[in-house]
């Protein structure tokens, strides 16, 4: 489940007399960490209710925390098949440079532009929907930065635009694999498809 809070935290208040009261930055940091831990309280109460352990995350202050288990799974995942898509493009005669992003805010997208000065090509590959994705921001940044070093279209390889399905065969289909990302790097490389 995911949990949306939002909240505005003006720099000044009405109060009950009806007057505008300016805030003091010292007040809306303390009021932004409050609303936080909140939020991060009651996301860990629901993601614990389904079974999952937590464990508090590093130097949080405003009860930020980490799934025991879940992104070490996820990151093994993803490089078994990282390992799988380079030794297929190997094959192929392809030698590929992969960026693995641990975080998207910050967003450490000069570590693709120089890559992309590099190789001049980009193919991104993201186990999200395609629409207002972190692929589609990674795509329109290195289309704007870096534009005259592409020698093919950014291509992108992401989750199909539909609902996760429960049924394995199902979620193959639905998710980014092996056969389809070798496919689109040979085609931004001018090979035979």
């Amino acid at each position: 489940p995911q949990l949306h809070v939002h909240a505005v935290i003006a720099n000044a208040t009405k109060a009950s007399d009806g007057k505008w009261h300016a805030v003091r930055n010292d007040e809306l940091y303390r009021a932004q960490h409050v609303l936080s831990a909140v939020h991060n309280a009651e996301l860990r109460i629901r993601v614990e209710a389904l079974g999952y352990e937590t464990v508090p995350a590093r130097n949080s202050i405003d009860g930020a925390f980490e799934i025991k288990g879940v992104t070490r799974e996820a990151v093994e995942a993803f490089s078994t098949r990282r390992a799988e898509i380079l030794a297929e493009l190997a094959k192929e005669g392809i030698s590929a440079e992969v960026i693995d992003l641990r975080t998207i805010r910050p967003l450490d997208w000069h570590t693709i532009l120089e890559s992309v000065k590099k190789t001049n090509r980009l193919v991104i590959v993201e186990e999200q929907w395609p629409f207002a994705s972190v692929s589609s921001e990674i795509a329109f940044l290195i289309q704007k930065e870096a534009f005259d070093y592409l020698d093919a279209p950014i291509r992108r390889i992401t989750s199909a635009d539909a609902p996760m399905h429960y049924a394995p065969n199902l979620v193959a289909g639905y998710l980014p694999d092996v056969p389809r990302t070798v496919r689109l790097v040979k085609e931004v490389m001018y090979l035979k498809k």
